[in-house]
């Protein structure tokens, strides 16, 4: 980059930061962020320079960035704010802040993302932000880029920063807080079938994402064999997102209500055509050699007609690119699902679809990330975790149908439910470590995190817990919502106490075995919670009964015991 340009010439170049998601401290690799390169696709096909900062890919060139802010080079800074880590992510937005005010160029601050879109109010307050983008915001953004070269032209900056008026006049999809301090949350027109196969296939056909040097680090970064558990870790690996927003009405979770607040309306769910999904497949495979695919949509099948026929066509459509030599037979997929995908209706009874499972493991679809949660029949019911048409034993016959034919399933635990009683809790982890001793995959949440957007909010009866963080430039405290509160004071006890007593159990392990892994693999980690709420509990039974289910667990997987620990 040209740090020598000449001040006269108005250019205006932004950068586009991704938070932290520490993804690869996870057992996991980690990939390009693809709306982030989208977007800066899409700046670039209309003539503006956009860079993409992904913090937990080069977190070490932060320093980097900041001292091209403090020169000047940067006239838009847009960072992708999560909830999760918000505030490191705040920390960091601060940074850019200083570098931008030392600069005495004028910056424009912007916010975009899920948090952004359903926080605004906050997240504009703590990061010091000018404007957030809701919704997908390609259009929005390069519409802004426009107006901020303008006012540039006109000398219009007052103090660094342009009249938020100027900057947002006729704008749809945006939020901001006026010279008086009001705020103001503009949202966007409904989102269109051509706009989002604009967006999410023709548009990014011919995009180029970083996936060479990402996969590099991952082989650099990962242990000598991350296959766990009948897990397949492949480095080679691509990530596709083929519908508008979740179908589904989870009570926890906010991924339903991202869409529909950007545009203040309820918004049918857009897909890709099983013909689109394929072609951008085809794309990866020759164009990177990517040997296994990620599809990241909340719920892939969506779960009705049209979603569970394009996911059969999907597959008809790969098996016969294998047959013609355009796909390897080797490829493989991942998905996210429902338990509830995978049923079908039988003599008045909820059975599993065998049909669909054969002709997935045939397509090559092996691991699938399913949202369980709970193998409680009544919260599964709750309004906070919300799965509808389900029950527990449903859960037990998919997973079970999935193992007997070979498949992998990834099973997500939310373990202090709030409504959660301790025989409820228990009940689940017995259930869990079965399914993991049959070589499930289990990815285990010690609590239920607060998500703005999330239905539970609208519910007074659920109490959340809230963190303190100061704003930088103001002083003010700010209150950030963590997780919602459990009922019972005896499952309260047991979070307060379970991150420093885990952490306990969890060296314990490390030193029963030869191999010391960074990050425990995800069975490992899960029983390793299970037997600190064991402890916990002063349940002796149940802590034994893990602690021989983590023996086996690491013998079978060929962890070698050290014997003066054992």
């Amino acid at each position: 980059m040209d740090m020598n340009r000449d001040k006269s010439v108005v250019q205006v170049r932004v950068l586009l930061i991704m938070s932290f998601s520490h993804a690869s401290d996870a057992f996991t690799a980690i990939s390009p962020p693809p709306g982030l390169h989208r977007l800066k696709h899409y700046l670039q096909k209309n003539g503006f320079h956009c860079d993409v900062l992904d913090l937990d890919f080069e977190g070490h060139k932060l320093d980097d960035y900041l001292k091209r802010t403090l020169e000047g080079y940067y006239q838009v800074i847009g960072v992708n704010v999560t909830h999760f880590n918000m505030v490191e992510t705040l920390n960091t937005t601060w940074q850019f802040h200083d570098a931008a005010n030392q600069s005495g160029s004028p910056v424009t601050f912007i916010g975009g993302g899920q948090e952004a879109t359903m926080n605004y109010q906050q997240v504009l307050k703590a990061g010091g932000l000018d404007l957030i983008l809701s919704g997908f915001c390609e259009e929005r953004l390069l519409q802004l880029c426009k107006r901020i070269a303008e006012l540039f032209g006109k000398g219009a900056a007052v103090e660094g920063r342009f009249p938020i008026e100027e900057l947002t006049q006729d704008m749809t999809g945006v939020a901001f807080f006026d010279q008086d301090g009001k705020d103001f949350n503009i949202p966007a027109p409904p989102l269109t079938n051509d706009e989002f196969r604009k967006l999410s296939y023709t548009g990014i056909l011919d995009l180029d994402l970083p996936y060479f040097d990402y996969w590099e680090m991952t082989r650099k970064n990962t242990v000598e064999d991350m296959t766990f558990n009948r897990n397949v870790f492949i480095v080679e690996t691509s990530r596709l997102y083929t519908t508008s927003h979740c179908p589904r009405h989870c009570g926890f979770c906010s991924s339903q209500t991202f869409l529909p607040a950007s545009q203040d309306s309820n918004s049918s769910i857009i897909m890709l055509s099983a013909e689109e999904v394929h072609d951008l497949i085809v794309l990866d495979v020759k164009k990177y050699g990517a040997k296994h695919f990620i599809i990241g949509d909340d719920d892939f099948p969506v779960g009705n007609k049209a979603g569970l026929d394009r996911l059969s066509k999907l597959c008809d459509l790969i098996m016969e690119s294998r047959r013609k030599g355009v796909l390897p037979s080797s490829l493989t997929f991942y998905m996210q699902a429902r338990i509830a995908d995978f049923l079908v209706r039988k003599d008045k009874r909820r059975v599993v679809n065998m049909d669909l499972l054969l002709k997935l493991k045939e397509a090559g679809f092996y691991t699938y990330g399913l949202g369980v949660e709970t193998f409680a029949d009544r919260l599964l019911k709750s309004p906070s975790v919300n799965k509808l048409g389900v029950d527990a034993q449903d859960c037990e016959n998919v997973l079970d149908a999935m193992l007997d034919i070979g498949m992998n399933p990834l099973i997500n635990i939310i373990l202090c439910v709030p409504e959660s009683t301790v025989e409820e809790m228990v009940h689940t982890i017995r259930v869990a470590t079965r399914f993991i001793m049959k070589d499930c995959q289990a990815n285990v949440t010690p609590i239920m995190s607060c998500y703005p957007g999330a239905p539970m909010l609208n519910r007074p009866e659920y109490k959340y817990n809230t963190m303190s963080w100061t704003i930088p430039k103001t002083g003010e405290t700010i209150k950030i919502m963590k997780y919602f509160t459990p009922w019972d004071p005896q499952i309260a006890m047991i979070y307060d106490n379970l991150r420093d007593e885990t952490a306990k159990t969890r060296k314990e392990i490390v030193k029963k075995t030869a191999v010391n892994f960074d990050t425990l693999p995800k069975p490992i980690s899960a029983l390793t919670i299970f037997i600190t709420v064991a402890r916990l509990l002063k349940d002796k039974a149940l802590e034994e009964e893990l602690d021989l289910a983590m023996m086996d667990m690491i013998e079978r997987n060929h962890m070698q015991l050290v014997e003066s620990e054992c």
